[in-house]
């Protein structure tokens, strides 16, 4: 394994490469390193080759995913996730999905992790952060996304993902969060968190048992990126091309609703949000029920949606708690007290018939 990206040489590519296309070492004749950036949590690059012949067969190009050097204490180990994920969940995807990882591992001793992926920048692209896609890029994405969640509904094998949600544990888990980091950070904010965030905040807080024993309830529960922002899905440069799941460092199992909260409302400004949020969700509906999701009614996705807003809300006090930047968390605050408001998420709580229903249709 490699600890910084000026270690990568021919003789560490072409074991990599070995593996997949039985090379040695001494067909590569030249590598460079190129467009190496860092991202909150990780380093990455493309590594060019050259070969001492050719051969159409063999990549051109690898992207490199490894661990950040200056990480702060709480994100250390970041990655793990990421390389069992490679491991273990992705033989089971459609390959169309996601990239083609030919090198993963992680080193627990030391807390780094280094991936290998197939170089897309050629087919595939990003807008540039913030600007969002296009719409029918975005259609393209709810699209991608929702017949993985319809693979993995209420599968029988969500448990060799990650153990189901137990209540206890997540009782324990929020508690603690809560505790540590909810009054700490809105003492930090001070008067640049208005009143009615404040009151938005310790409303999710005080009613997030609800979240809680939604996904505990082990029904139209799914696999979920978590980090599913789009940035994180590649879009093809040609229209028959597929879009590829990127950054799968945080996922497990629970409401493929969360994953839409946090794509739309985390990420979009009132403007857009409403004007293509509900297209965007019932997309996602129809592309359940074409895969074959039953029992699940748009109104249960609307809850999910809305109630998923309670468990985003506290993303940005998280990236604050781990020491990521201000101009990350502070727009998706704003942002997510402005979707909190217009979706008017009081009601799930304030209309105690709608709360009880819901719940006991969970049981």
């Amino acid at each position: 394994m490699i600890k910084k990206l000026d270690e990568i040489n021919i003789k560490w590519i072409t074991q990599i490469l070995n593996k997949r296309f039985n090379i040695a070492h001494q067909d590569i004749k030249e590598i460079i390193i190129k467009n190496n950036r860092k991202t909150p949590v990780s380093e990455v690059a493309k590594i060019e080759i050259k070969y001492n012949y050719r051969n159409i067969k063999l990549p051109s190009s690898l992207f490199i995913k490894i661990s950040k050097s200056d990480l702060p204490p709480e994100l250390s180990g970041v990655g793990k996730m990421e390389v069992d994920f490679y491991k273990n969940i992705a033989p089971k995807l459609d390959k169309n999905d996601i990239l083609d990882c030919y090198y993963s591992n992680y080193d627990k001793k030391n807390k780094i992790f280094n991936l290998v992926f197939e170089d897309l920048s050629e087919t595939h692209y990003n807008t540039q952060w913030p600007l969002p896609p296009s719409i029918n890029n975005c259609y393209k994405v709810i699209d991608c996304l929702a017949k993985i969640h319809a693979r993995w509904w209420d599968h029988s094998d969500l448990n060799g993902i990650e153990k189901i949600p137990d209540k206890l544990k997540c009782q324990k888990d929020s508690k603690l969060f809560f505790d540590n980091n909810v009054k700490k950070f809105i003492k930090f904010m001070d008067d640049r968190l208005s009143d009615k965030g404040k009151e938005i905040i310790y409303f999710c807080q005080k009613n997030y048992y609800i979240f809680i024993n939604r996904i505990t309830s082990h029904r139209n529960i799914t696999l979920i990126h978590k980090d599913s922002h789009f940035w994180n899905f590649l879009l093809p440069k040609k229209n028959n091309d597929f879009i590829k799941i990127i950054d799968w460092q945080i996922y497990g199992v629970g409401l493929g609703a969360r994953d839409l909260s946090y794509m739309i409302a985390l990420y979009w400004y009132p403007s857009r949000r409403k004007k293509h949020e509900m297209e965007l969700l019932k997309r996602y509906y129809k592309v359940l029920l074409d895969n074959g999701v039953k029992n699940f009614s748009f109104d249960d996705l609307l809850f999910d949606y809305k109630l998923s807003i309670f468990d985003i809300f506290f993303v940005p006090i998280w990236q604050w708690s781990v020491k990521l930047g201000a101009w990350l968390w502070w727009s998706h605050l704003e942002r997510v007290i402005l979707a909190f408001e217009d979706l008017n998420c009081w009601d799930i709580i304030k209309k105690e018939s709608v709360c009880n229903k819901t719940i006991d249709f969970y049981k």
